[in-house]
């Protein structure tokens, strides 16, 4: 049984047929040669001759791997001894290696060594060929960079996220101590100054009346801010609690509508609440978080509308139930409306300015509502007013549960944990 790629015949050798051999490997494109048993050069084709600039009479009768062209490294010349030994043996080889050209440069070639079997079987000659591979290696080394440049971009982030994490730490040590410590001062203003509004003794004059106000009004704001950023800040952190809870939609209209009845009345315009009949009787979700979402979204159409009213409507279908909160007021430029829900963002710079708030509201309404398997949507127009709808599962196949901690999907921030004390308060100081 013969081996091999092909057998050749001796006559292919012989002086009436080396013409035809060497005209034929000639024309190859590739590097062609071919060797006897023992690594000696007996025939190169005209291909590498020409690139590397030597002749074929300079090459026969040395060693493969003592030609000219290969670069001198102690182990390539190695490798190709070695190959032609295997070859011998009668097994392929494959290597890149590179090849001096005629003026001194290197040029990468892919070559592979071939037995040509004898009639009887045994191995006769070696045939070296090979193809010129720079376009392949120079991607290779551009991979090679862009791997190197990855690596580089990834220790950068790497440590950036080791920063902010640190940075983190503090901001949370920061927000822990600031519950502390500004809180116990904080309620002894707002007590005191709730006292002075009131002026049972009427002792105080109209204008201390006043000024007592503006302390009060100032006191609930910086209490808001408070918690706004303590909320925004445990949902960060991934520290919100969520409860599934059976909840009364009834109880929860009644509940909204005594928070901003009074509220709208103030600025003389309208609070109303529509109910569908399809409106279940129940639903199962986290009342505390639902109530803040729906409080977050009327106070802030109360905030922005100055004339007509603001009305919360529920409808429901077989699995969600739909809040929507729709005010006459200022509306919202479509280009700001992607802007709306990120953290300490308003529709613009004077938002703050004319109607006061911290730019968290929104924010925190959305985090929630993530939090609760929901989502709000927005519709808006300027001058005309906007809906905030509040798209909520009615959570029929969810079980009650007791408070489980759950991560927002839609914040993806790093935030270290830390204490929030508003649970540690007694009910006479968590409301003022």
């Amino acid at each position: 049984m013969q081996k091999g790629i092909s057998t050749i015949d001796n006559k292919f050798f012989e002086a009436n047929d080396s013409e035809f051999f060497e005209a034929l490997l000639d024309d190859m494109i590739t590097f062609v040669a071919v060797l006897d048993k023992s690594g000696t050069i007996l025939f190169v084709n005209n291909t590498p001759l020409k690139a590397v600039g030597v002749s074929l009479a300079e090459l026969q009768g040395k060693k493969f791997w003592d030609a000219a062209w290969w670069e001198y490294e102690t182990e390539a010349i190695e490798r190709i001894r070695q190959d032609c030994q295997e070859c011998a043996n009668g097994q392929n080889t494959l290597h890149d290696i590179k090849l001096k050209t005629a003026d001194g440069s290197l040029v990468w070639i892919e070559y592979s060594m071939h037995p040509i079997y004898g009639e009887e079987g045994e191995v006769k000659y070696l045939v070296p060929e090979g193809r010129v591979i720079e376009d392949r290696k120079r991607a290779e080394y551009q991979m090679i960079e862009m791997n190197e440049t990855l690596k580089s971009t990834n220790e950068k982030l790497e440590n950036k996220a080791l920063e902010l994490e640190k940075t983190s730490k503090y901001k949370s040590e920061f927000l822990a101590n600031m519950s502390h410590e500004l809180r116990t001062p904080l309620n002894s203003l707002l007590i005191l100054s709730g006292l002075l509004v009131e002026n049972e003794e009427a002792n105080l004059s109209e204008d201390e009346v006043d000024s007592a106000k503006v302390i009060y009004e100032s006191g609930k704001h910086l209490l808001a801010l408070i918690n706004d950023i303590l909320d925004i800040s445990k949902i960060e952190a991934g520290q919100s609690l969520v409860s599934n809870e059976e909840i009364s939609i009834d109880e929860l209209s009644q509940m909204m509508n005594k928070r901003f009845v009074h509220m709208a009345a103030d600025k003389n315009i309208s609070f109303d609440i529509e109910q569908n009949s399809r409106v279940p009787k129940v639903m199962i979700s986290d009342k505390t978080k639902l109530f803040q979402i729906l409080t977050n979204l009327v106070s802030n159409a109360l905030k922005f509308t100055a004339e007509g009213g603001v009305r919360l409507t529920l409808n429901a279908d077989e699995n969600k139930i739909f809040f929507k909160v729709i005010d006459t007021g200022v509306g919202i430029a479509t280009e700001k409306l992607e802007s709306i829900f990120e953290a300490f963002k308003q529709a613009d710079g004077t938002t703050t300015r004319n109607y006061g708030g911290t730019g968290l509201g929104l924010s925190i309404a959305q985090s929630f509502a993530s939090l609760l398997e929901g989502e709000i949507s927005v519709d808006s127009e300027t001058n005309k007013g906007s809906t905030f709808t509040l798209e909520m599962p009615l959570g029929k196949d969810k079980k009650i549960s007791i408070e489980h901690i759950v991560q927002s999907a839609s914040l993806k921030v790093c935030a270290a944990p830390f204490d929030d004390d508003r649970e540690n308060l007694s009910e006479e100081k968590k409301t003022f």
